[in-house]
């Protein structure tokens, strides 16, 4: 084998060492740097990313803050508009409730003073009934001495 062959030995370390060098400086001044500045662009877009991100994410607490605000406002004014409604429906179910009472009132009263007027009225037409029914069984009974005045004034007797 023409590596372990000591007479080439000198001649291979040198070109070893030669060659070994060269690609060092070649990787070390041009890929390095490369490699480097690819790694710095990578690293600066990330973190521009994650600073975006991170704006993104303020601006997003900011939204859903506001979000929950106004949902609570919202949420109370409508509790507060149905607390009003109901209110307002109630006053007006009493003020309705109290203007039928008034007029279920008025037409009993008016009922009533039309049943005591059909009452009286039956009442004399009663009484006409009677006194023409007594006055026709004592003309039947051949007692017409008896007249429609004295009639009138047992009636009124009777009542009392």
């Amino acid at each position: 084998m023409p590596q372990l062959n000591s007479t080439t030995f000198l001649s291979q370390m040198f070109w070893l060492i030669v060659s070994f060098s060269i690609m060092w400086m070649i990787v070390g001044n041009f890929i390095v740097p490369k490699i480097a500045d690819i790694i710095q662009r990578r690293q600066r877009k990330i973190d521009d990313y994650l600073a975006a991100a991170e704006e993104f994410k303020q601006a997003t607490q900011e939204l859903i803050s506001r979000y929950e605000t106004t949902l609570s406002r919202t949420e109370q004014e409508v509790a507060k508009y149905q607390t009003d409604a109901e209110k307002a429906l109630q006053e007006q179910k009493q003020a309705m409730s109290a203007e039928v009472s008034a007029q279920l009132e008025q037409k009993m009263n008016n009922n009533k003073q039309d049943l005591h007027d059909i009452q009286n009225s039956v009442k004399a037409q009663i009484d006409d009934l009677a006194s023409n029914l007594a006055e026709k069984v004592l003309l039947k009974l051949n007692l017409p001495n008896i007249g429609r005045n004295e009639i009138a004034k047992t009636m009124k007797k009777d009542k009392k």
